[in-house]
């Protein structure tokens, strides 16, 4: 069903549907059974027809009043469906959920976002005047590129000037005709691997310019189940989208039925949908519960990867969902504003292509192009020394390209070890008999990793190194009252959850995702 032209989802426009303000005049209009006495009056008499006439109008309006309730509070609930995020732990993404293409003038050619504050300048010159100070993270709309610099303006079409393309996120596109020239270039290159999927093209044909719908957004996303790829269009000269901008690959459902085939349009996004069991990233509804969304995660942290789910894009493995790349995903996220347009297809009648993403590349996120820290652990166990020795301790974090690979330590007891903190190593010495706590906290997440050190006198005690767990830590550590820390840098530790936490990789499969009880039967229900 093609839902591009109502104002409500698919699944808020089907309950719409079922509601029947029809069905309560025909209640009021039913005869009462023969052997029930129709109603009296107070004084025994049967109602006059002008009463009875009287009541069925009353009952009437009252039924159009609430099914006009009903309706409001519905388009109402429809405005408050999109979720919003704490700015601050959004920095580098936009509440998009909010961006709709109602808002987009039929003269822009893409969207972008500020990667820092940046001067809105009256003309693409260093020396222009300034219009306007726009800060990190602002959407914009871009309307040309002129040279080093990029005509923009707010989301709100305000305050429209010239800024620097170095100071915008694109999702690494560009806008001038030399660029564009250039894709279609080397779009022409992936003619032969576009070939190599000729056993899957059918007889349906596709034509850009006439069969993908036109609206105001600079972009279009095309779907082809049987190359399994995802091709965003940008608009030519005629404003039809004709201009393939991007190719990506992506997992489409198990079975030919999971993944409809048709138009819809972009209705909602999450920045995190949960599966029950996992996660995704960068989440944009096209239809009923169905997401363009990134790989399986254990956790909302791109540290917690379940790397099968990346071997599988590129394959009939989703339950519905397009399940791509985090890239792919984080571009229709941010990029394809709200009322976008899709078409989903059998076959590949355009032959598109697209290679496998790695799964290394799946662990940052291409809104900070980091890596976040997932989890920490020591390289060895537990320690024993004697007085006047010393050892090194390193860190191993969780991923292993993790991005920001840096520390801060403390000793339970300096009096009895002490440390001298360098980054993800520390050297431990041993200054007096007894037993510290040496602990590590990652400055990105705040994850922390402790181990056990006894010093013992250097005339009677061997070295040793032990793989006691750290819950076997005895009492008598926590109540040492002396406590030091150094740290690799100025900034502080952060607080941490006092539970290590198991890399994701180390996963042999993608865990179920199975729908949460309040979901709804037709979300993606997992592998």
């Amino acid at each position: 069903m093609d839902h591009q032209n109502t104002n409500l989802p698919p699944e808020e426009f089907s309950e719409f549907n079922a509601f029947n303000p029809k069905e309560s005049f025909d209640v009021g209009n039913k005869k009462p059974p023969k052997n029930e006495l129709p109603r009296q009056n107070k004084d025994g008499k049967r109602p006059s027809k002008k009463r009875w006439l009287a009541i069925v109008v009353t009952a009437a309006a009252v039924t159009m009043v609430s099914a006009a309730a009903v309706t409001a509070v519905m388009v109402y609930n429809h405005n408050q469906t999109f979720v919003q995020y704490d700015k601050k732990e959004t920095v580098f993404v936009s509440e998009s959920d909010s961006l709709n293409i109602h808002l987009i003038s039929n003269d822009v050619i893409g969207t972008g976002m500020l990667f820092e504050d940046a001067d809105i300048l009256e003309a693409p010159d260093a020396n222009a005047k300034v219009i306007h100070t726009l800060p990190a993270g602002s959407d914009l709309m871009i309307y040309e590129a002129v040279g080093d610099y990029l005509k923009v303006s707010d989301s709100q079409q305000m305050n429209r000037g010239y800024v620097l393309k170095e100071k915008v996120n694109t999702g690494a596109l560009d806008f001038d005709e030399t660029a564009v020239e250039s894709e279609k270039k080397e779009d022409k290159k992936d003619d032969k691997k576009k070939k190599d999927e000729s056993d899957k093209i059918t007889t349906q044909t596709i034509n850009p310019a006439t069969d993908f719908p036109v609206n105001s957004s600079p972009y279009f996303i095309y779907v082809e189940k049987g190359s399994h790829t995802i091709t965003i269009y940008g608009k030519d000269n005629d404003g039809k989208y004709t201009v393939p901008k991007r190719t990506f690959l992506t997992a489409t459902g198990r079975t030919a039925s999971l993944t409809p085939v048709g138009n819809f349009t972009i209705s909602a996004k999450e920045k995190w949908h949960s599966w029950g069991k996992s996660y995704s990233p960068y989440c944009s509804k096209y239809y009923g519960g169905l997401f363009f969304h990134g790989p399986l995660y254990k956790e909302t942290n791109f540290g917690t990867l379940y790397p099968n789910s990346v071997n599988q894009i590129g394959t009939n493995a989703s339950s519905g969902c397009m399940r791509t790349s985090v890239q792919a995903a984080h571009f229709i996220y941010q990029f394809c504003w709200v009322g976008t347009n899709v078409k989903i297809v059998n076959g590949s009648p355009l032959g598109r292509y697209a290679d496998k993403p790695s799964v290394a590349s799946q662990y940052y996120d291409p809104a900070t192009n980091r890596a976040p820290v997932a989890g920490i652990a020591f390289d060895s166990g537990n320690k024993t020394i004697k007085t006047g020795e010393s050892f090194k301790a390193t860190v191993i974090f969780t991923p292993e390209i993790a991005s920001e690979k840096d520390c801060t330590w403390t000793t339970s007891n300096k009096n009895i070890a002490t440390i001298k903190a360098n980054g993800d190593t520390c050297t431990i010495t041993g200054k007096s008999v007894g037993t510290a706590l040496i602990t590590a906290t990652s400055v990105d997440g705040g994850y922390t990793a402790s181990i056990k050190v006894t010093v013992t006198d250097s005339n009677t005690s061997e070295t040793t190194s032990s793989t006691e767990p750290e819950s076997s830590i005895t009492s008598d550590i926590s109540s040492e009252s002396s406590s030091s820390q150094s740290t690799s840098d100025a900034s502080s530790a952060q607080s941490s959850p006092d539970t290590s936490v198991t890399s994701a990789e180390t996963s042999p499969s993608v865990p179920s995702e199975t729908s949460s009880p309040t979901q709804t039967p037709d979300m993606e229900t997992g592998d």
